[in-house]
């Protein structure tokens, strides 16, 4: 049994499968600590799925739809009567590997035992353009990791703020 867990979170279909799992460790009594990192969306990011947001509005889009990832965990576990630390890493200035490292850092910070997270298992041009953070966690942890594979579709999608609220939250929508 682990006492400290944490759960990187990114909204995708393959988080939600995470989170389940690592709801299942709070429900027994672990500690629960759920992270999420506001990242730069780099150009072949943008390119692969299409997405044409400017530089000066990433950083904010970023920021703000990692508060608005949080909420949706927040929500999620007090449906199950569970709660947890949620954190908001900001690596919004594009360090290599810095997702990864995050992660690393806060099982770090919060003594964590187990590091829980999705992983799309992506392969070819795909996992060339955009790495693996799951395959880099995995192997420079120094506690165990537990991936949770996403399969189908939706495995890529990932949550929007407008999808949550129907809108940007209030003062945080990035300027067209």
């Amino acid at each position: 049994m682990y006492s400290k867990v944490l759960l990187a979170y990114d909204g995708t279909a393959c988080s939600d499968l995470a989170l389940q799992e690592a709801a299942r460790f709070a429900a027994e009594g672990a500690k629960l600590s759920v992270v999420t990192i506001a990242e730069c969306d780099s150009l072949p990011r943008r390119l692969l799925h299409g997405d044409a947001t400017d530089a000066g509005n990433a950083e904010l889009a970023a920021v703000s739809k990692g508060r608005v990832l949080l909420d949706v965990v927040s929500r999620r576990l007090a449906a199950r009567d569970l709660d947890g630390d949620l954190l908001l890493v900001d690596q919004t200035e594009c360090r290599d590997d810095g997702v990864a490292r995050a992660i690393l850092e806060e099982a770090s910070n919060t003594g964590a035992e187990l590091i829980v997270m999705g992983t799309h298992g992506r392969h070819g041009f795909k996992r060339f353009m955009l790495g693996s953070v799951a395959e880099l966690v995995a192997r420079e942890a120094t506690c165990p990791v537990l991936l949770v594979r996403g399969d189908g579709p939706g495995a890529y999608d990932a949550i929007s703020p407008v999808e949550i609220y129907g809108q940007w939250p209030e003062g945080e929508r990035p300027a067209d």
